[in-house]
């Protein structure tokens, strides 16, 4: 107990010198602590004087149960009567250091995590082709575990299960040094036969093959397609070309360019993807945070 507390008896009993009731009193606006000690002081004598008067000539209490009361009240002030004490003023001062450093770490992490979602399809195009290493000119046969793996690497391997047509046989070849991967479907209506054949943008041409050409809505801007009567048609994108034998009929074989087209749009869109804004990349891997599809 530091000595100002054992001035707080001698205060409320007005027998403090003046000398240190004036320190006292200039303590008092600083210190809580104390000034807790010395209202609860105040409140047990006024409640005391109240209860000798409403007892006429009952004697009063003495100093050693008073004394013993007002320690009990000094402990309940330390306990719950007593607000926490307010935080030093160096833990004041770091506060809004480590708010800043939380906020900065909290935008840090979500940019990166952002960043790397945001990566383009197109930046995946290097692999599309090293993958198809262990292919040669007559062909080995693939599974679905190996067009998965092609999937990730940044082939289109384009489905048809919701046309009713089945995988057959997928077999992945290198034909004068252009890895391309042949897909064989079967269904109700005919049978399928989709070659696919990863290049580099630089490279891409256009149909030539004078044939009629079919009109598509979905992603046109990035496609050509040439179709002859016989069922067989080539589709010409900046990353792909396709070529689709089909004995299905028209309309069936228009829907399943057109899904081949949207399949290739959506990932790999090699107009502007490769050479995108770090902000707009940012922004794409933002939006799969939220899982939110911004291409649709």
């Amino acid at each position: 107990m530091h000595r100002y507390r054992r001035w707080v008896d001698a205060y409320l009993d007005g027998e403090l010198p003046e000398a240190r009731r004036s320190v006292f009193e200039e303590h008092l606006r600083r210190c809580h602590s104390c000034g807790v000690l010395v209202q609860d002081g105040r409140r047990l004598m006024r409640r005391l004087d109240a209860l000798s008067a409403s007892r006429g000539s009952a004697p009063a209490p003495g100093a050693e149960l008073l004394n013993r009361l007002v320690r009990t009240s000094e402990f309940g002030a330390a306990g719950a009567g007593e607000p926490a004490q307010p935080p030093s003023a160096r833990w004041r001062s770091l506060l809004p250091a480590l708010a800043c450093a939380l906020a900065i770490g909290s935008v840090t992490a979500t940019a990166g995590v952002a960043w790397v979602l945001g990566e383009p399809e197109g930046g995946r195009a290097a692999s599309a082709t090293s993958v198809a290493g262990g292919w040669t000119e007559a062909g080995i046969p693939l599974k679905e575990e190996d067009l998965q793996r092609l999937r990730e690497a940044g082939w289109n391997c384009p489905q048809f299960a919701a046309f009713g047509l089945a995988l057959t046989g997928a077999r992945g070849a290198v034909v004068e040094g252009v890895p391309e991967l042949t897909l064989e479907l079967a269904g109700p209506g005919g049978t399928a036969v989709v070659t696919e054949r990863r290049r580099d943008p630089a490279t891409a041409g256009t149909a030539s093959s004078g044939t009629p050409s079919m009109a598509l809505n979905a992603a046109s801007e990035v496609a050509t397609v040439e179709t002859g009567a016989d069922g067989h048609s080539v589709l010409v994108m900046e990353s792909a070309e396709y070529e689709v034998a089909s004995t299905l009929d028209k309309g069936r074989t228009r829907a399943l360019l057109r899904r081949i087209v949207v399949t290739e749009h959506a990932r790999l869109d090699a107009r502007g993807l490769e050479e995108q804004p770090p902000l707009e990349r940012i922004g794409r891997g933002l939006a799969k945070l939220t899982v939110v599809d911004i291409e649709q």
